[in-house]
């Protein structure tokens, strides 16, 4: 354990509202790029949001300090119910993510904040626009529950830009106004000043401080500010099974659990936990194809909707297949996904979605796609060539460091081309040789 005399003191200020914005500003550290980030909601005038609402939106910060060790110093004393919730979050975080036991406090403020009388029991969900995101929405509208959307997004937020990817808010806007329902926008810069190469030496291999710590509590924290203005008393999500629940342990049962209520009056909900992505699509495909049609999973596009050149475009095409759903109904275009076909078998065949036990090898056993000689030709592919990546990756990674320096990286060779027809023949055939992934 660390001497807690030597750890730095954060000192988190109080969120400034600047009309429809929010700025978030602590002591500098070298964790962050820089000492403040902002939120803005497009769709208000003004924030009405008291002080305690205020102070209980910086859970994600004290989260991120206390995984670099800082002794951190709250702007206002909010409720110990509240800062319990918070401690036990950050201990199970740190038990599952860091690569040592974590010395950090909490100094809780001196005076209670203010708060403002709330009225109102409505329901939030974090709308990502995905499978996940959809299904949930179905299961709240069958209960007649109508949630307002909230959708997130930002500069240098890969997927949900709103330059780069405007095709994710016309979705989330048709589908707002098609059902009747009230959508939140929220942007922030927030990702701009993550500085990933500090938190390696922090972190647990393969664990990236985003993804596993932060994002869900990011998306959280950007809705209490809101919760007596619009009366919310529930914020629902949509997370899907995971085998490996490090690698996004933040929306893991094991962990969603304790997020519970983070802030006063405001109750989390995780719903899906038990299925996996091909189970949330079989309800969705076949259950709700009223609401499938507004499906935006492809991250990695620029200006449409899927990229046809990504692991994503590929499962979610073969999630499809095995449903007997036409890919149209999603926008998709079959003709794309055949013209991409080895990119996309590259793509597929190097994510951690191939790995024994994820995906790829479930939907290979399918008697859908079994019965689908181009699919199971497909599938094969993937295997083939997964066998041979995930092997050499498995090998690279228990090299030294230094050999790992001297060597490229199993993926560096597939990109380049190395990963050639005769290298992979040993698994299973192929229809066609492996070409270089861009």
């Amino acid at each position: 354990m660390r001497d807690t005399n030597a750890v730095p003191i954060i000192e988190l200020k109080l969120p400034e509202i600047k009309g429809n914005t929010l700025l978030f500003s602590w002591t500098p550290n070298r964790i962050f790029k820089e000492n403040a980030y902002w939120v803005q909601y497009p769709d208000l005038e003004a924030i009405e949001a008291s002080e305690g609402k205020l102070a209980e939106s910086l859970f994600p910060l004290c989260a991120a300090f206390a995984a670099a060790g800082a002794r951190i110093v709250l702007p206002v004393k909010i409720s110990e119910d509240v800062l319990q919730h918070w401690r036990r979050a950050i201990q199970i975080t740190a038990m599952e993510c860091f690569r040592q036991p974590i010395c950090y406090s909490i100094q809780n403020g001196a005076e209670p904040p203010q708060y403002r009388k709330k009225s109102g029991s409505r329901t939030v969900l974090l709308f990502g626009g995905g499978s996940e995101s959809l299904l949930t929405l179905g299961q709240l509208l069958d209960k007649n529950v109508k949630p307002i959307l909230a959708s997130f997004g930002g500069p240098a937020w890969t997927g949900y830009n709103p330059e780069r990817n405007p095709e994710k808010f016309k979705l989330d806007q048709k589908i707002s106004k098609d059902l009747g329902l009230e959508l939140l926008r929220v942007r922030t810069n927030f990702r701009q000043i993550l500085n990933p190469d500090a938190w390696l030496p922090l972190l647990k291999p393969n664990v990236s401080m985003l993804n596993t710590v932060l994002s869900l509590p990011l998306f959280l924290s950007f809705i209490y500010p809101l919760a007596e203005q619009f009366g919310i008393q529930k914020i629902v999500s949509g997370n899907e099974k995971n085998n490996k629940p490090h690698e996004c342990f933040c929306f893991s049962p094991s962990l969603t659990a304790s997020y519970f209520e983070l802030a006063m009056g405001v109750s989390y909900e995780s719903h899906l936990g038990l299925l996996y992505k091909e189970d949330v699509c079989r309800e969705l495909y076949l259950e709700y194809p009223h609401l499938a049609k507004y499906q935006y999973s492809c991250w990695r596009n620029n200006g449409q909707r899927w990229c046809y050149s990504c692991e994503t475009c590929l499962e979610y095409y073969a999630l499809l297949k095995n449903f007997d759903i036409d890919p149209r109904l999603v926008g998709m275009d079959e003709i794309e996904i055949m013209r991409h076909h080895d990119r996309l078998v590259s793509a597929a065949s190097t994510a951690p979605e191939s790995r024994p036990g994820e995906i790829w090898p479930r939907m290979k056993e399918s008697p859908a796609l079994k019965s689908d000689p181009q699919m199971q030709q497909l599938m094969n592919e993937i295997k083939g060539r997964a066998l041979v990546y995930h092997g050499l990756k498995r090998f690279y990674n228990g090299m030294p460091l230094w050999l790992q320096t001297a060597c490229r990286a199993p993926k560096n060779l597939f990109k380049q081309g190395r990963m050639t027809r005769s290298v992979v023949h040993v698994a299973e055939p192929f229809s066609a040789p492996i070409t270089a992934a861009s």
